[in-house]
């Protein structure tokens, strides 16, 4: 290696550590394609795709029963279906839990207002990488995964709100 390669050696990393710190601060890749599946209404007994929703706003939850923060994110997405539901923003909570009376119990005491998605499976989470609970994705209107959030933090509602206020705002549906 020259001198002058060197030198260059230290601003290529400072540069690398900036570009991986943004990518972590945004909470990941942006524009990735949200991988596609089917689910059935439990209260209907009709089928859908995630794709079924291309034109709204998806606010994707990964959740289970066990999980601490769930608790509190329930009540946040009954809100936000309540305020938004015509306003171009889908909530699809989907449950992980091996059984549906394990996440009915959870229901129970935390009804949602909100499509739920029963995946005893567990078949989705790795197709998203999830690595916590609760995970949410915040899908566009042209399916693409704008942002992922792991865990559940009351201080963060109001920033998680107006972040899916910006995409029906792009989506034309707010």
């Amino acid at each position: 290696m020259t001198y002058t390669s060197l030198r260059i050696l230290p601003l290529l990393w400072r540069q690398l550590r900036l570009a991986v710190l943004l990518v972590i601060i945004s909470g990941g890749l942006l524009a990735q394609p949200a991988p596609n599946f089917s689910f059935t209404d439990p209260e209907t007994g009709r089928s859908h795709t995630l794709s079924d929703f291309r034109g709204e706003v998806v606010y994707l939850d990964f959740w289970a029963s066990w999980c601490g923060p769930c608790r509190q994110s329930f009540p946040f997405m009954n809100e936000l279906h309540a305020r938004y539901k015509d306003q171009g923003l889908r909530i699809l909570a989907v449950n992980v839990d091996e059984t549906q009376a394990d996440a009915q119990r959870f229901l129970d005491r935390f009804p949602a207002d909100f499509q739920i998605v029963y995946d005893h499976k567990a078949s989705l989470p790795p197709l998203y990488g999830v690595e916590g609970m609760p995970t949410a994705y915040y899908i566009d209107h042209h399916g693409q995964i704008q942002y992922e959030k792991i865990g559940f933090r009351l201080g963060e509602r109001a920033a998680t709100e107006q972040r899916l206020i910006e995409m029906m705002q792009a989506a034309g549906t707010y």
